[in-house]
């Protein structure tokens, strides 16, 4: 007898801000089509010589998952149907074997960080060029496309140095100014 198998929302898991971001649009995609989520983390490690990954490989991978769902969404949701998977290999090959049936959605983000080798080189490229389903690239939130991550650290460094020295309220107060 053949089985019906519901249609699925792949997603890549990682830690960047687009990564995370590539998370919430697809539970919110999940949620809308009724589909099953299935969240990949791709291990890029090298095996040892008997062909093995390290134990700390694959349960830092595992916790890769459950950081990025508390980071994204405070937690993995309980009104979805969640799988989460932990494959070794190419990112974009491995990302695109996971969503290969009629019906399934494949969600990646897309870098910030290697603007300079072009899209045909990165993850997502690699995923919009050879996925049999539809591919949705995220981009990264505001935030992070308007320097980084590491721009906008130094920039609430600086502002709380501002403060603590009492030069005035820094541009991230949202507090009105005394009358």
């Amino acid at each position: 007898m053949n089985e019906v198998r519901r249609a699925r929302v792949v997603v890549g898991v990682g830690e960047s801000p687009a990564a995370l971001q590539a998370l919430r649009y697809a539970v919110a995609e999940a949620r809308r089509r009724g589909s099953v989520l299935r969240a990949v983390r791709v291990l890029q490690y090298g095996r040892d010589v008997y062909g093995l990954y390290p134990s700390w490989v694959a349960e830092d991978a595992s916790g890769v998952i459950r950081r990025a769902f508390d980071e994204a969404m405070g937690g993995l949701p309980s009104d979805l149907e969640a799988e989460m998977t932990v494959v070794d290999g190419a990112v974009g090959p491995r990302l695109v074997a996971q969503a290969k049936n009629d019906g399934d959605l494949l969600v990646v983000g897309a870098s910030s960080r290697r603007r300079w080798s072009g899209p045909l080189f990165t993850v997502a490229g690699h995923c919009v060029r050879l996925a049999s389903c539809p591919v949705v690239v995220v981009p990264p939130p505001a935030l992070a496309r308007e320097g980084g991550v590491r721009a906008l650290r130094r920039a609430i460094w600086r502002a709380a140095e501002r403060i603590a020295e009492g030069d005035g309220p820094s541009k991230f107060d949202s507090s009105p100014a005394p009358r």
